[in-house]
């Protein structure tokens, strides 16, 4: 005979997060999958967890389960955080290569992962280099190109279901 054990419920969610970021932005994740006094699902431990680390400024993210409470028949949460560093430089050569264009560049890009915090996104980068059409060795065409490019972006900036967006790009090219 097999016999179930008993229904566990969710019970309250707690998030350790550090000084320097947003609390209530890591539950608001969490408790937009798992809603506590609702039976118990190990599955939306999972989605709670990716949907925290979307949020970008993590390096680790993990929901793992409390005690049980025998008397109240709940399993509380607790979120657990590792912060990524707040500011990234990127910068290097590059080479592209395509059957009708190739071109060689320079890239360097900032990007600040907590702009001004409440895990505001502000992302820059500036490529220039030199484009040959279709080669370097038979141009029909060729010369100078840039593209610079800026994007910003706030998770939960109306609802925790709505985030806010926006990109600029300038670009300088050459075409067939």
């Amino acid at each position: 005979d097999v016999t179930a054990g008993r229904r566990w419920r969710f019970g309250p969610v707690d998030a350790v997060v550090g000084r320097q970021l947003p609390r209530h932005k890591v539950l608001d994740q969490v408790l937009a999958v798992i809603h506590p006094g609702d039976w118990w699902d190990e599955s939306k431990l999972a989605v709670a967890q990716a949907r925290v680390f979307e949020l970008g400024a993590f390096g680790g993210v993990r929901v793992t389960r409390l005690d049980p409470d025998p008397a109240r028949g709940t399993i509380g949460l607790l979120v657990a955080v590792q912060r990524a560093p707040f500011r990234t430089i990127r910068a290097g050569p590059g080479l592209g290569v395509t059957a009708i264009r190739w071109d060689a560049h320079a890239l360097v890009g900032w990007q600040d992962r907590n702009f001004y915090g409440e895990l505001r996104r502000l992302d820059t980068s500036a490529q220039v280099g030199y484009a040959w059409l279709p080669n370097p060795w038979s141009a029909t065409k060729r010369g100078p190109i840039a593209l610079a490019s800026g994007e910003f972006s706030q998770p939960g900036a109306f609802t925790r279901w709505v985030d806010a967006s926006t990109r600029i790009e300038l670009e300088k090219g050459i075409e067939q």
